[in-house]
């Protein structure tokens, strides 16, 4: 059965606290969302992420931009985190659709329903009920409804 997190977001720049988001015990995920952000001026900015602090191992997963405008995909699963980064480069002012999956085989990051870029990974999904599910260094920009699901695309 799928599990299924919907946050409501206007615009604005705070940070959206989903509190302590938990999956129940999976080998899958999917975070799916549109947005469009005015700039990407604030560096390394989040849209969702569940984690502790901002080193790589600190992080059970998010979903956040890289060196500015490049989309960012991070997983704890199999005993270690990992971190996928799409090449392409992100446009402001423009509605996109972002989806970060993980089929218990791969991570796969999707922009407006194309593959942008994959890795093997494997290994059932690493879980901290009591740590917050907060897209802190948030950056101005509207996304009606991020979801997460405990199921791959």
């Amino acid at each position: 059965e799928r599990e299924v997190v919907e946050v409501v977001r206007r615009p604005l720049e705070d940070p959206v606290d989903v509190g302590p988001l938990s999956l129940p015990l999976a080998d899958q995920l999917t975070i799916a969302f549109w947005f469009k952000a005015d700039d990407f001026d604030v560096p390394d900015a989040r849209f969702l992420s569940k984690a502790f602090g901002d080193q790589t191992e600190e992080h059970y997963w998010m979903v956040s931009t890289f060196d500015g405008s490049k989309l960012r995909f991070r997983l704890k699963a199999g005993g270690s985190t990992d971190t996928l980064i799409s090449p392409d480069v992100l446009t402001p002012g423009i509605w996109t659709h972002v989806a970060a999956s993980y089929d218990g085989n791969s991570m796969v990051l999707y922009r407006d329903g194309i593959e942008v870029a994959r890795m093997a990974k494997s290994g059932p999904i690493a879980s901290a009920p009591t740590v917050s599910g907060l897209s802190g260094r948030p950056f101005r920009m509207m996304a009606p409804v991020p979801r997460t699901r405990a199921a791959a695309l």
